[in-house]
């Protein structure tokens, strides 16, 4: 277990965690931590968001070159601004 280092409780709760513990855990500045409190012992894990911790777990079967994200986006919104107006959407020619 590394040594203990005493810090700060700031007035609005923060807590200032030195510079090479966050480095030892991998951890930069709006990373996000989980608390919790056992006992009188205060326990800070990191995070991943859902998308870090699950990217690359899935392989494309097909990858869409930006022309064809951006016509079906396009696509997308125009059917949603129909349904929202309540008018049928023109068939494409």
């Amino acid at each position: 277990m590394a040594a203990e280092r005493i810090t700060t409780i700031g007035p609005e709760g923060e807590v200032v965690i030195p510079a090479d513990v966050l480095r030892s855990l991998g951890l930069a500045p709006r990373d996000k931590v989980a608390v919790s409190a056992d006992g009188k012992v205060v326990r800070l894990r990191p995070v991943k968001s859902v998308a870090e911790a699950t990217a690359g777990m899935i392989k494309a079967k097909r990858y869409f070159s930006d022309e064809e994200i951006r016509a079906a986006v396009a696509e997308d919104r125009a059917e949603r601004a129909a349904q929202k107006l309540g008018k049928p959407l023109r068939p494409k020619s």
